[in-house]
């Protein structure tokens, strides 16, 4: 639109107000860079004009010297358009009538287990033929998105589209229906709603058997896989685990259930430092991730980082145990049922414990739970033993006869005026 001489270049979908330009062109100096759309009116000129071939170049003056709107790196598919000094084929253009077609707007409609939780649209097709690919801000990670592809184009066509999510944990329709998991980042650093550093962020901890089986350490994901919330089980169904612009230090924390500040699940890269089954917990704006901060150990903050490849933003979730017998087994049978003659736990330091063998095939949480207090409570006591001054002393069993002797078996004097049975405690 102008005069030959002087004009400006619209582009339909850019609307009246964008114009072409050229990338860093301000009508006054600058010729590098890619043409582009810009606001406001961008001025051209024609030269080279070539009737027999209906062909022509197209610039603008730059300091005396005309810089023509060229085709950067020649014929490929990887070339662009920017402003060049010289002059060859790649600077000669044509122009071909726009054929008369009608084009529609199609909307891509996604309807998870029966209601339709998302939708996009592709404008410009063209009607009567085949529509094309699902907008690609419907796409997610661990979704299965099936629909007709012999499908027409008509003005105004919605496509049903049916997404199965096929994700690493089970995504619940609401609270009360909710699959409760522990949840960990690198396979063993764990997240409960009670751990917190100096910020407020959630601390990770180690593995610790008896936490995996309280409320503070349960996690359940609900909505769908475009609306992901994190509820935690000690917190309730009030509140969810979300990022939020509001606070300070990317530190994600518990909100009104309400908050629209829904989570996007995305893959990760395995690699020999990711736990397999995991996943990111990511921002669907920006692709920001919730990481350990710092590295292992770490609280969780939001790292602005798209990488897919970083262990510490590698989330794994876990059944909740509702059977102990393996910590019993591992952690408290060895030493129960040990016979050396350094230590030997009797039938009534395993009543005072609680231990019982069966308990290595089937135990509650809070069997496992009184035996480790027990156990730890008496590790205590011992720790806490004030010793007498320093000298020698017989040490006597409290409820036998027998002394602590120097024997092969230890304990079988009861002389008490033995040289056998005489200790000295700082020894």
């Amino acid at each position: 639109m102008g005069s030959p001489y002087k004009f400006v270049i619209y582009n339909k979908a850019g609307g009246p107000d964008m114009t072409l330009a050229n990338k860093g062109f301000d009508n006054g100096g600058n010729t590098a860079g890619a043409t582009v759309l810009r606001p406001g009116e961008h001025y051209w000129i024609a030269k080279d004009y070539d009737p027999a071939l209906d062909e022509f170049s197209i610039g603008v003056d730059v300091n005396g010297t005309f810089c023509r709107i060229n085709q950067v790196g020649g014929a490929s598919a990887s070339s662009y358009f920017g402003l060049w000094t010289g002059f060859d084929v790649g600077s000669m253009l044509m122009t071909e009538n726009v054929p008369e077609v009608e084009v529609t707007d199609v909307y891509y409609d996604i309807y998870y287990e029966g209601e339709m939780v998302a939708s996009a649209k592709l404008i410009g097709q063209q009607v009567d033929e085949n529509i094309g690919d699902i907008p690609s801000s419907l796409i997610r990670d661990f979704v299965d998105l099936d629909f007709d592809l012999n499908v027409k184009v008509e003005p105004d066509l919605h496509v049903p589209v049916t997404a199965t999510w096929v994700g690493p944990f089970e995504l619940a329709k609401d609270f009360d229906s909710a699959k409760w998991f522990d949840l960990s980042v690198r396979g063993n650093w764990y997240v409960n709603c009670d751990s917190l550093d100096s910020d407020g962020a959630l601390l990770t901890v180690e593995a610790n058997p008896i936490g995996l089986g309280e409320d503070s350490y349960q996690w359940a994901f609900v909505g769908d896989p475009w609306h992901v919330r994190m509820y935690n089980k000690a917190k309730g169904r009030d509140v969810v685990y979300a990022w939020t612009a509001a606070v300070s230090k990317n530190i994600p924390v518990f909100v009104p259930a309400s908050t629209e500040n829904y989570w996007q699940i995305r893959q990760l890269t395995l690699t020999d430092d990711i736990y397999a089954n995991s996943f990111m917990l990511t921002i669907p704006e920006n692709g920001w991730q919730l990481n350990q901060n710092g590295g292992v150990g770490g609280p969780l903050k939001i790292w602005s980082s798209t990488t897919q490849a970083d262990a510490g933003s590698a989330f794994t979730v876990f059944d909740v145990p509702d059977d102990y017998s393996q910590f019993v087994v591992e952690n408290i049978a060895p030493t129960m049922e040990s016979e050396t003659k350094w230590l030997y736990w009797n039938d009534a330091a395993r009543q005072t414990i609680g231990y019982k063998p069966e308990y290595k095939e089937s135990c509650t949480l809070e069997q496992y739970k009184g035996m480790m207090e027990a156990i730890n409570k008496l590790k205590d006591d011992i720790n806490n033993y004030e010793l007498p001054p320093t000298g020698y002393y017989r040490m006597k069993n409290k409820y036998y006869s027998d002394f602590l002797g120097m024997s092969t078996d230890l304990v079988t004097s009861t002389d008490e005026s033995a040289d056998t049975t005489t200790v000295e405690t700082n020894c």
